[in-house]
């Protein structure tokens, strides 16, 4: 009997450390996504106000969203181009109460066509 609490105790205490760990762990991936040519008017997560931001598209996906105008990290946004970016998208597993919880950092411009 004893045998079986301490083999029920540890296995709790590794399932509680690994339920901990993938809730606090922020998720990051590489993906591909092409910023169109003309930007969106959009109200950013939390505000009243409207701004103007990059209507991008994840490849394979059929849905576009607005992020702000300089929300990818060593990106420069020029109108008039459609941008195919290889980005990291990092989505925070603990984000600010006043902010996105996703965040975008180009890692490669794969091309930049003009429209």
């Amino acid at each position: 009997m004893n045998a079986f609490k301490i083999g029920l105790t540890i296995f709790s205490i590794v399932l509680f450390l690994v339920s901990c760990n993938k809730e606090d762990s922020d998720i990051v991936r590489k993906v591909t996504i092409t910023v169109d040519s003309k930007t969106k008017e959009y109200s950013p997560w939390g505000s009243e106000t409207i701004c103007e931001g990059l209507n991008i598209n994840e490849k394979g996906s059929k849905e576009w969203m607005v992020i702000g105008i300089d929300a990818i990290e060593g990106f420069k946004y020029e109108e008039g181009y459609e941008y195919s970016l290889l980005v990291e998208i990092t989505v925070l597993a603990n984000p600010p109460l006043d902010d996105t919880n996703h965040r975008y950092k180009m890692i490669e411009l794969i091309s930049k066509t003009k429209q």
